[in-house]
């Protein structure tokens, strides 16, 4: 694809050379980690309470319960840190005026693409911690597939759901007009 520069002043809409528009581009949010976050904290502190209580109450070496308590929780930290990292950058999706795009592994090539012509319902799903920190999970009713498309960790999912839908009506009602000859 190749993109034209923008000129100065203009909303950050990118047009390609088959003028297919950029509508919203974005990823996993951050904030929707919160609560692994706070259950890594939780867990950390009940790996420090366990090895005191194994270093008060049944006599184990000071050092092998510190030792303890630090490999349980550097492998509790590295692996959620993995998590994160695949997450945030192996979850993104971007949807132009023809079509939905869906990454799923960092560095990869779209692995869902999407015409919105397709796409038959979208709905949000989200729990009431997610709903208090504005994130939530897109699905994407895709006609002539068994399975849903689903796009986790979306910041403000009910205006995106609204943003597919809306363009998912212009390029039906353009793809109408096209096959009418244009009238």
């Amino acid at each position: 694809m190749r993109v034209e520069p923008l000129p100065t002043g203009l909303p950050a809409r990118v047009r390609d050379t088959a003028g297919e528009v950029d509508v919203w581009w974005d990823g996993y949010a951050l904030r929707a980690l919160l609560p692994s976050f706070l259950g890594c904290v939780l867990l950390s502190a009940g790996i420090v309470l366990l090895s005191y209580y194994l270093w008060d109450e049944h006599r184990v070496r000071a050092n092998l319960a510190r030792w303890l308590a630090y490999e349980l929780n550097i492998a509790l930290w590295l692996y959620h840190a993995v998590r994160w990292v695949w997450r945030l950058g192996g979850n993104i999706h971007r949807l132009t005026t023809r079509r939905l795009y869906c990454w799923r592994r960092p560095l990869s090539r779209p692995q869902l693409v999407i015409e919105l012509t397709a796409i038959h319902a979208v709905a949000v799903k989200q729990g009431r911690f997610e709903r208090w920190l504005d994130v939530g999970t897109l699905i994407v009713t895709v006609d002539g597939q068994p399975e849903r498309v689903v796009l986790r960790g979306v910041r403000r999912p009910w205006q995106h759901a609204e943003l597919i839908r809306r363009e998912v009506e212009q390029s039906r009602t353009a793809a109408g007009l096209m096959a009418s000859g244009g009238r």
